[in-house]
């Protein structure tokens, strides 16, 4: 079988006898099955999945004392943060009623 007999691929290449294919068929890739609650869920299950992975070993290697203030500075840090982010799409949304012929109307 001839490389140009082989079915469509898609993503990462190889080459063989000087031509290029990708490794992936195009058919195995799918496109557009999760919904957007599916997809949050996903990531909150990851993020709670590193944490109660790490925290465990982190205190063991730090000791309680070191990781407890660790572990409220990174909770101040993330509160001033997420501050910092809402006053932002406050200042966005203010903005984009100003002006709503402006692009940044378009980021919903």
């Amino acid at each position: 079988m001839s490389p140009r007999d082989q079915p469509a691929y898609y993503g990462a290449t190889t080459t063989l006898n000087s031509t290029t294919r990708p490794l992936r068929p195009a058919s195995s890739v799918p496109h557009g099955t999760t919904s957007f609650d599916d997809t949050v869920a996903n990531l909150c299950k990851i993020c709670v999945g590193t944490g109660v992975l790490a925290l465990p070993y982190s205190f063991a290697q730090g000791g309680v004392l070191c990781s407890v203030f660790g572990l409220l500075l990174i909770a101040v840090w993330n509160s001033f943060s997420l501050g910092r982010l809402m006053r932002c799409e406050e200042m966005l949304e203010r903005l984009t009623r100003r002006h709503p012929d402006s692009p940044l109307g378009s980021y919903g």
